[in-house]
């Protein structure tokens, strides 16, 4: 374990030098390396970040037991159940009885698991956050560049949620807005409900400079475990992104590492990257956020094998592992079984 925490410390202190804009891949910033470095080994930051990434690796060994599946469910935002991206036809509203459907679909799949959903009650408006519920009593939201809607667009799905014993995570899209008070404004709204069991945060939303969004620091990452803590002490955070640098970069307590890529050539590199994720943050908790039209032609076979083959893969690094098939394609991927 030392040893894997040196190398974290040398691949953190290179990702040090690069901004939430250096990781996006912008040309110019590509060109720039920190001071020493060049003229150490005149590669730049994102090569010399490369190989430590798969040194770092290369060092994580496969579990003596493998992990399991323990949440299966999925993704619920306001805009994605409206069509099926792969089908396209307008959804019909969705009712419980298809919810349920689904995740009974997804938890037979994988025994033992929970039913989960990411839900997301506060979407991204014009570098705002949008909320789907009134605005919560007793919340300054003075500071925060958010909205509310009159009615509250999620409270009976989670009473169904209760009822059902699943677990839900409460995701922000949160634009330029405080992550902490966004955070505050949810669970007071949302606390009382059983079914709840954290907050999540999607980085691609978050300080949405650039295309690829913002990384999630140490300090922050803290400070939003802490004020879930103070709702209930078994609440969970996660971190959402395609790239392992936008997460926290050693702060692990009480975290949770979604992975959402999509566009992958093949079944074997699809596994391969999520895999690797799963070794990456072996010791927490790991969620994969599949199911997305660009890779259709990889799951529309046999969704369920597709799964089953990156869990069973990610299953030999981590113990803890979620699958959540995304709202764009729930039907079209779910509605044969």
């Amino acid at each position: 374990m030392k040893k894997y925490c040196i190398l974290l410390s040398i691949i953190m202190a290179v990702m040090s030098f690069i901004s939430c804009k250096d990781l996006t891949g912008d040309e110019n910033q590509k060109q720039k390396s920190p001071a020493g470095i060049e003229d150490q080994s005149n590669e730049s930051p994102e090569m010399l970040y490369a190989k430590q990434y798969k040194e770092y690796l290369e060092s994580i060994p496969k579990l003596e037991t493998k992990g399991a599946v323990k949440w299966a469910g999925l993704r619920y935002s306001p805009y994605g159940i409206r069509k099926d991206e792969v089908d396209n036809k307008l959804n019909d509203k969705m009712t419980k009885e298809k919810w349920q459907k689904y995740v009974t679909t997804l938890t037979q799949a994988y025994p033992g698991s929970a039913g989960t959903f990411i839900l997301i009650p506060g979407t991204i408006s014009k570098g705002g956050c949008s909320f789907g519920f009134p605005e919560p009593k007793g919340v300054d939201t003075s500071s925060v560049d958010v909205d509310f809607d009159e009615d509250d667009l999620y409270e009976d799905f989670l009473t169904m949620c209760d009822s059902k014993n699943y677990k839900v995570w409460l995701q922000v899209e949160s634009g330029y807005n405080d992550l902490v008070k966004l955070c505050e404004i949810v669970m007071t709204q949302y606390s009382h409900h059983k079914c709840v069991a954290g907050f999540g945060v999607d980085c691609e939303w978050y300080n949405p400079d650039t295309e690829e969004g913002c990384a999630v620091d140490d300090k922050t990452a803290a400070a939003l475990v802490k004020k879930v803590r103070e709702f209930n002490k078994d609440y969970t955070v996660f971190t959402k992104h395609w790239d392992e640098r936008f997460m926290p970069p050693t702060y692990r307590d009480g975290m949770i590492f979604v992975n959402d890529s999509q566009i992958y050539d093949s079944l074997e590199v699809m596994v391969s990257d999520f895999t690797n994720w799963a070794r990456y943050f072996q010791g927490s908790p790991v969620f994969f956020q599949i199911g997305y039209k660009a890779d259709v032609a990889i799951w529309q076979k046999d969704p369920l094998a597709t799964a089953k083959a990156i869990t069973d893969s990610a299953s030999e690094y981590n113990l803890d592992i979620g699958l959540i098939w995304v709202d764009f394609t729930m039907r079209s991927a779910l509605d044969r079984y």
